[in-house]
């Protein structure tokens, strides 16, 4: 065989085991691609999963939120059975969903504010990390008064372990909810809502005799 011969062998064999490599390359790049269209294909798939999911979730929030309001309006504490009247319903983000009808007129508040308006910051955040039943002194705000609400009813509202909100129950309130609804004035108010406000008025003294 001459020069030219094996020069020639040798030159097709380095052809050829290019050709192979780059075959080899294109099947490994064809095998990615079809990897990550896969991975694509699930990934969209995981998120129209998700998606619906979420809607799902929102959809079950809802109507778990407008049942509660419902029950709360007529009264009642839908977590307790009890019919005391004065309820506030939150959910997860502290935003007020509903109040009953004698908790609207003791405290003024509206649907969609959010309660941090209210209260004050360690006893928002004392509330909002309740998950179980729990008897809470909250000092609030009440039409412009700062007011403790002794033995207020927290029951959170939990799916599962999803926490979705609160039932606030407001009991404690006595003289000063008489006095707040125009029933009881004057010494008699200042006198019987006392061990609620921070800073009472004193009975002004007398001029002397």
């Amino acid at each position: 065989m001459g020069v030219e011969d094996t020069g020639a062998r040798r030159e097709q064999e380095g052809v050829d085991g290019l050709r192979r490599k780059i075959e080899s390359f294109e099947g490994e790049l064809r095998r990615r691609n079809n990897e990550a269209a896969d991975s694509r294909e699930k990934i969209a798939g995981l998120m129209r999963n998700i998606g619906y999911s979420r809607e799902r979730i929102n959809a079950d929030e809802m109507y778990i939120y407008e049942t509660f309001c419902r029950i709360v309006k007529d009264g009642y504490n839908p977590l307790t059975n009890e019919r005391d009247g004065r309820y506030v319903v939150v959910d997860n983000r502290g935003t007020i969903l509903c109040l009953s009808e004698k908790a609207e007129r003791l405290f003024g508040y509206e649907a969609g504010t959010n309660l941090d308006n209210f209260l004050e910051a360690d006893g928002y955040r004392g509330l909002m990390d309740v998950r179980e039943e729990r008897f809470m002194d909250l000092d609030i705000d009440v039409r412009g008064k700062r007011v403790v609400m002794s033995g207020t009813r927290v029951n959170p509202i939990m799916v599962g372990n999803v926490f979705l909100g609160h039932v606030i129950g407001f009991k404690d309130v006595g003289m000063f909810d008489l006095m707040v609804r125009g029933i009881v004035t004057g010494a008699k108010a200042v006198g019987g809502i006392g061990k609620y406000l921070h800073r009472s008025k004193k009975p002004e003294e007398s001029s002397g005799d």
